[in-house]
């Protein structure tokens, strides 16, 4: 591996990571300090040397972690919700643009996949896709967290919370 190769996929990782927090802070309204989108990613690096199989699991659940421990809204399957989301959301829609560039380029969708300098400027274009989906759809978070503070809402949902799961352990890879 040469040296842009490794300089671009640890930013690639650092992006994806701060995406994360991004798309956290959006759909929670929560202010999250500028220090926090550097020491997070180079924590996570970190680990990432000491152990890669904890840096992994770190690095997809240190926003379900957080949402547990701040408990911002008392109820866990909600903040669960919300610290699964930004991970599925980022998945589906680094996907959704693998495959248009793809199917633009003629290649195969691995072979993109490969190409670190196209990974990296497709995790920069996740989020302002996410935010286009997000306004064309009109969708209001705010309302969402009102409306999952319901009690009828529950069971829909830890149905939510477990498909999310079980898509990040099992069919986002």
């Amino acid at each position: 591996m040469t040296a842009i190769n490794f300089l671009l996929d640890n930013l690639d990782f650092l992006a994806e990571i701060i995406l994360f927090i991004l798309i956290y802070q959006y759909i929670t309204s929560e202010k999250i300090k500028l220090r926090w989108y550097i020491i997070i990613p180079l924590v996570i690096r970190f680990l990432f040397v000491l152990s890669p199989a904890l840096s992994y699991v770190l690095g997809h659940a240190f926003l379900v972690v957080y949402s547990l421990y701040r408990n911002r809204y008392g109820n866990r399957l909600l903040d669960i919700f919300y610290g699964l989301f930004p991970i599925i959301i980022e998945s589906l829609v680094h996907n959704l643009i693998i495959y248009g560039i793809a199917l633009v380029i003629n290649r195969h969708y691995l072979i993109v996949l490969n190409h670190f300098h196209l990974n990296l400027v497709i995790e920069l274009l996740v989020f302002p896709v996410f935010w286009v989906i997000i306004k064309t759809l009109k969708v209001d978070f705010k309302a969402l967290n009102y409306g999952f503070r319901k009690s009828f809402s529950k069971y829909f949902l830890l149905l939510i919370d477990i498909s999310m799961l079980s898509y990040a352990l099992l069919l986002q890879y």
